[in-house]
């Protein structure tokens, strides 16, 4: 995941439809960063950046963040590199935990389907679980992560504004 010069990433997501519907529509990434600011990116089909917001969160979030990765320390380092249903996916989401590898989950609705002891979708339940933890977490302060979308009340937190820097130095 990607990170802000000096500024390292402590968690990162990012969904990406295979099959896009539209050209805006190559998907989306969040990072948490160790400064407390949450960073959305919109991608289109090729990948180029449609929009990027940034979020400045309390520290609390962050605690309490790396509070959730810790209780799933017992599971998080045996989560297999890749897991994928089958041939033809339609969605991949990509998870970076501080600490831990990156981990791709090719249709995750699909695979939290399979049947006990699959570890396929043993482990995508777990990663789920804790995706919605942090979702619940980002909830109280305004903003709404949902596997395949990302808002935000505007009545709770608002973007911070892109500060531009003047030299008055010749």
């Amino acid at each position: 995941m990607m990170a802000e010069q000096g500024v390292l990433s402590i968690f990162g997501y990012a969904y990406r439809p295979m099959v896009p519907m539209q050209e805006n529509d190559g998907g989306f990434t969040v990072n948490l960063l160790e400064n407390d600011v949450l960073v959305f990116s919109q991608y289109n089909t090729r990948r180029q950046v449609l929009q990027e917001f940034r979020f400045q969160l309390p520290p609390e979030v962050r605690q309490r963040y790396l509070a959730l990765v810790s209780q799933a320390r017992p599971w998080m380092g045996s989560v297999p590199p890749l897991m994928r249903p089958g041939e033809d996916s339609v969605s991949e989401y990509t998870f970076c935990f501080c600490g831990y590898p990156v981990f791709r989950i090719e249709d995750m609705v699909q695979l939290m389907d399979c049947p006990f002891r699959s570890i396929r979708g043993h482990y995508t339940r777990l990663v789920y679980g804790l995706m919605e933890s942090i979702s619940i977490l980002l909830l109280h302060c305004g903003i709404d992560l949902q596997p395949n979308s990302f808002t935000w009340n505007q009545n709770v937190i608002r973007p911070l504004v892109p500060m531009n820097y003047y030299s008055t130095y010749a």
